[in-house]
């Protein structure tokens, strides 16, 4: 598995695999094996904060291949010098991955709402600076 910055014709593939229409913005990291997109973690399209999101990997790739793509995605922000960006969770699509995401201690919950929760994650770099 190759986790890379989306090439901008890639992009149209990406909001394929989601299955509704979403507007994304820059960057967008994607998931490649055996030379297709299988997973992406692109960035919202907004001018006040880094928002992480949508996040897709298709289900025979998730797990690991899941985690080391967050992981791209924020060596990524570090170039950047990004140092925190949030992100929501869907309380009732993805209840498993809210439960890791709670556990991990790796983020903050800055929100919870009747459909989403809310996190920041202040990057360890930006951390110890």
């Amino acid at each position: 598995m190759i986790y890379r910055l989306a090439e901008k014709d890639e992009i149209p593939e990406v909001i394929d695999l989601w299955e509704q229409p979403i507007r994304i913005g820059w960057p967008v990291v994607v998931a490649v094996d055996d030379g297709k997109i299988v997973g992406y973690l692109a960035t919202q399209d907004r001018d006040d904060a880094v928002v992480a999101g949508p996040i897709f990997m298709k289900p025979e790739h998730q797990g690991i291949p899941t985690l080391r793509m967050i992981e791209a995605y924020e060596n990524l922000l570090s170039c950047l010098k990004i140092q925190k960006y949030l992100f929501f969770v869907d309380k009732e699509e993805t209840p498993t991955w809210l439960d890791i995401v709670k556990r991990s201690g790796a983020y903050r919950m800055i929100d919870d709402t009747t459909h989403n929760v809310w996190f920041e994650r202040t990057l360890p770099w930006a951390a110890e600076t």
